[in-house]
């Protein structure tokens, strides 16, 4: 996985996640190489400078970014999880979105997200609203998504069996361990509110934090 990661990200004021590229499930040296460079180069798109101007960080003042590459979890579900109620405020309520395969259908909005809703001080599931998951994102090692210099990888978006649909992405056993562990992460950087995001791998069911 080669993903960007903005210092501008995520702010109080602003929010720039998924204003830059981030590339998954890519093989060999040369094309990780690649989608690196294409990484720094999504600083300076149409979109994210527009989107820069808007919000007085022009031309790049005070936004720096890194490019981390990491090892590919193929994920059997994905997502991200707010250790605040962002919508009320409330803070001791955790919020878990969810979906099949891997995280990238979320951020564009490609599917509605089964949405959980943790009480940390009653330690339990307030809400489970289950999202019409259509589609899922998926490492594919069959064709040259990686691009034109003949790579095998990247990823596809394959439909959902109507019959898992509806059917809950985390077990309730799962979203509590996760809350969990997201109050761990808060309470490591000092009780502040924390943005994110896990996956579990297919076939181990292990969790990951990426």
């Amino acid at each position: 996985a080669v993903r960007s990661s903005a210092t501008a990200e995520d702010l109080a004021s602003a929010s720039f996640a998924g204003q830059q590229d981030t590339y998954l499930n890519i093989i060999g040296y040369e094309s990780v190489v690649r989608h690196v460079k294409l990484c720094w180069i999504s600083l300076f798109t149409d979109r994210a400078i527009t989107y820069r101007i808007q919000n007085n960080f022009y031309p790049t003042s005070g936004v720096y970014l890194c490019v981390v590459v990491q090892k590919m979890v193929h994920s059997v579900s994905a997502g991200i999880m707010f250790t605040a109620d962002v919508m009320t405020g409330v803070r001791h309520v955790s919020v878990i979105e969810a979906g099949y395969g891997l995280g990238e259908a979320l951020v564009p909005g490609l599917i509605n997200a089964d949405q959980y809703k943790y009480d940390c001080r009653s330690k339990c599931v307030v809400t489970s609203t289950i999202g019409d998951k259509h589609v899922e994102i998926i490492p594919t090692f069959e064709d040259d998504s990686c691009g034109e210099d003949g790579g095998v990888g990247g990823t596809k978006t394959v439909p959902v069996d109507s019959t898992h649909q509806k059917c809950q992405a985390l077990s309730t056993e799962r979203i509590m361990s996760l809350a969990q562990i997201g109050e761990d992460i808060q309470d490591h950087y000092g009780g502040v509110p924390q943005d994110i995001e896990w996956c579990i791998e297919k076939g181990t069911n292990e969790l990951y934090i990426v």
